[in-house]
């Protein structure tokens, strides 16, 4: 498997109510979270949106303190 650099910083983007994408320090995307795989109905759709941004956000959080990580190349998952 080929890996490639995700340089910092990494961001957060809230696309829709349903996506939310982390992107790299080169605006490539690091992944896309889709609130269709959490099992989103209208009853919890704000709840689930608010933990969504919560998950990016400690990613984001994660990769930024770390000083970085490498990602596999090609094999973005999710949305």
């Amino acid at each position: 498997m080929t890996k490639k650099d995700a340089p910092l910083p990494w961001t957060v983007t809230a696309n829709s109510w349903q996506y939310t994408t982390i992107y790299d320090g080169n605006g490539d995307v690091v992944c896309r979270l889709d609130l269709e795989d959490w099992g989103v109905t209208e009853d919890n759709q704000d709840e689930l949106e608010a933990l969504q941004a919560q998950v990016a956000a400690l990613i984001v959080a994660a990769a930024n303190q770390s000083g970085g990580v490498s990602v596999p190349n090609g094999e973005h998952r999710g949305g």
